[in-house]
């Protein structure tokens, strides 16, 4: 019998059994599959770039850079990308060190002023417009733009965020100059210089999340993200990641639907940095937020007083349709009352000041000087849709805590 190499049997396979292949495939073995052969790399060319080229980030050096030209011209390609950030971190010279011609200082030198040469001719610029422009080009209006913090390195020693091109721009050196604001109005200024609206925008923090309210404040950022009643541009979604300590909190703001998603936070109004509320964290954004109607809150994995739940929602009380709670913690404010004083007050409020058609919760508890108090009602989950469904179930929560703060009153005399 005649024998045939494997390459000759891949070419008699059906598209939809050559589509199985691809589909088992781990991300990391697309890339290979599509230099096994041409049938193989046909079959997987859009399957790569749906699952491995979705999400990319870049940095403004010239070799990054042309990556991402290259990637939006691709015909293939381009139409795959759904979002696009780029390095906030620039080399720089230390500032301590002594002048020295020794070989690495002198490597620094060299990539600090061929990095900045390429910045400051506006190069990155007209790169970036022209991807955007090939973006429109493909047909692709789908696409998140944003900025990552790329200083932050992990136990290994690796940067927690990598863009394209890292190691081409920096080599063996850690970028520590830190451009967020310019790096987000650079962004900004290439989509109003190419007429590309980007569906959403994304900012990510690591060790330098303290410049979040600055980045807020600055007039490019706070007219781009706002309309002129002072409210969060429709048209556009936002989402900030800020991770610190090992812990990750994200705010997520999807205007066109109305829909506001807290994580990891501390709704108290204090002065404290994880803190939902105030200017010190998220600066005018939050005010523009409140000025925002919200159909839709989830919050999770947080904690907050009675007072901070409150002035969280205040504003939105008329519009809020659908209020999500999972994992969140009540702390009781110390005034003498009793322990579940504050947990009444919570559902009472909820009650009594919201308008909700939907309100899902789990693992609501409330916290005390001496240990956290779970709801009982609350252990599994809750679900109730349509007002009166609401109401009825609030109300057993709420008599259901006016019996124990009753019986433990009798139990003290």
């Amino acid at each position: 019998m005649a024998s045939h190499a494997p390459s000759d049997i891949i070419a008699t396979l059906p598209s939809e059994v050559l589509g199985i292949i691809v589909h088992h495939c781990d991300d990391g073995d697309l890339g290979n599959l599509r230099l096994s052969c041409k049938t193989l790399g046909t079959a997987a060319t859009q399957p790569f770039g749906r699952r491995c080229l979705a999400e990319r980030r870049f940095v403004f050096a010239e070799y990054s850079m042309q990556g991402l030209v290259d990637l939006t011209v691709h015909p293939v390609f381009s139409p795959c990308v759904r979002s696009l950030s780029f390095g906030i971190c620039r080399l720089e010279m230390p500032k301590y060190e002594p002048a020295s011609t020794d070989a690495s200082r002198q490597k620094l030198s060299e990539l600090v002023d061929k990095n900045n040469d390429f910045v400051h001719s506006g190069t990155h610029m007209l790169m970036l417009v022209q991807a955007l422009q090939n973006l429109k080009a493909h047909g692709n209006l789908q696409v998140s733009l944003g900025i990552f913090d790329d200083t932050n390195k992990h136990h290994y020693g690796e940067p927690l965020y990598k863009g394209y091109g890292h190691d081409a721009a920096y080599t063996t050196f850690s970028p520590t100059s830190c451009e967020g604001r310019n790096t987000l109005v650079a962004v900004i200024n290439a989509t109003v210089m190419s007429n590309y609206r980007p569906v959403g925008l994304q900012i990510k923090l690591t060790i330098d999340a303290d410049i979040l309210p600055e980045l807020m404040e600055d007039p490019v950022v706070y007219e781009y993200l706002t309309t002129s009643s002072g409210s969060l541009n429709p048209k556009m979604d936002i989402c900030i990641d800020t991770r610190k300590g090992g812990d990750e909190r994200r705010l997520y703001v999807a205007t066109k639907a109305s829909r506001l998603e807290v994580a990891h936070h501390n709704l108290e109004d204090w002065d404290e940095r994880w803190t939902m509320l105030g200017e010190y964290t998220y600066g005018r954004f939050y005010h523009a937020l409140k000025q925002t109607a919200i159909i839709s809150v989830n919050i999770k994995d947080s904690d907050t007083s009675m007072p901070g739940f409150s002035d969280s929602l205040r504003g939105w009380e008329s519009s809020l349709r659908h209020l999500i709670l999972s994992n969140l913690q009540v702390y009781d404010i110390s005034d003498g009352n009793h322990k579940l004083t504050s947990a009444l007050a919570f559902f009472r409020y909820i009650r009594d000041n919201l308008r909700l058609n939907i309100l899902e919760m789990e693992q609501v508890s409330i916290e005390t000087e001496t240990r956290t108090t779970e709801i009982p009602i609350l252990q599994e989950t809750i679900s109730w849709s349509g007002r009166d469904e609401i109401r009825e179930g609030l109300d057993s929560i709420i008599a259901y805590l006016v019996a124990m703060t009753q019986s433990d009153a009798d139990e003290e005399e």
